[in-house]
């Protein structure tokens, strides 16, 4: 039965991505290890694969509509994917069965992977809600061009997709529109771009250590890319704002329950 919920929570990520533009993602990494009953760290590398997958369906997109700015994505990928690769290679195969201490408490990696990962979604959620001040000139004092800046961002955001396989667009996209002074839709599309190949990077990278379930990952790739087309096509006719303000306040909910799981989780053992 949780197989089959973990199916259509799949789809339902893709569809929530396609209406909203984003944020979907993050979506992923609860459902393969609440649903399917993978471990935190096998689902991040499954999950850079599906978002890399998704995200590489919308820049297309937007390189159709010469929607992608190369020279941006140069400055901000290069360090992005190499700490991406880093943590993937060096990081990611130590912490297996490893423990925290904190505040005198044992925790397992897990139940600190999903800890972060809450804390994550709550950030996107608050990132989303804030997103229609962008229309209205949140990002419009640019800031003069600075390369620390934005090498900084760069690693912070492959920090987020290598720990946690998560795309970081919500860090991505006000890094584009400050630093770079790209268009908020051009800052969207170089965004899906470099989150595919921080996406790739991290799948491929992972390859040396484990073997992924390539039919099960198909099977989630291709539902969720399906939901991604058909909230793409929904998308036209219905109040994109509005979704988004949903999605947020689900995904604060969604934080709010994975984080006192864990927490009991970690209370009892």
């Amino acid at each position: 039965m949780l197989e089959v919920a973990g199916y259509l929570a799949s789809a339902f990520t893709g569809i929530v991505l396609g209406l909203t533009g984003g944020g979907g993602s993050l979506l992923a990494i609860p459902i393969l290890v609440y649903l399917f009953s993978i471990s935190p760290l096998i689902a991040t590398s499954y999950s850079l694969f599906i978002v890399g997958c998704s995200s590489s369906i919308g820049f297309i997109h937007y390189i159709k509509q010469r929607g992608i700015n190369f020279q941006a994505a140069l400055y901000f990928g290069i360090p992005s994917i190499a700490t991406v690769f880093c943590i993937r290679r060096f990081v990611i195969p130590y912490l297996k069965n490893s423990t925290v201490q904190i505040a005198g408490l044992q925790v397992k990696e897990e139940s600190l992977m999903m800890l972060i990962f809450s804390l994550l979604i709550f950030v996107s959620a608050i990132s989303i809600l804030r997103s229609a001040r962008v229309k209205k000139g949140l990002y419009t004092q640019k800031q003069d061009f600075n390369a620390l800046k934005l090498f900084l961002t760069g690693i912070a955001t492959g920090a987020i997709s290598g720990f946690l396989g998560a795309g970081g667009g919500f860090l991505i996209v006000p890094a584009l529109v400050l630093l770079m002074q790209l268009p908020m839709k051009q800052a969207i599309g170089t965004s899906l771009f470099i989150i595919a190949l921080n996406s790739a990077t991290g799948f491929l990278t992972d390859l040396h250590y484990f073997n992924p379930e390539w039919l099960f990952l198909l099977k989630v790739t291709t539902l969720t890319i399906s939901g991604v087309l058909a909230g793409n096509y929904l998308s036209k006719n219905l109040n994109s704002s509005q979704l988004k303000y949903a999605f947020a306040l689900f995904s604060i909910a969604l934080a709010i329950v994975i984080f006192l799981k864990e927490i009991f989780t970690t209370l009892i053992y």
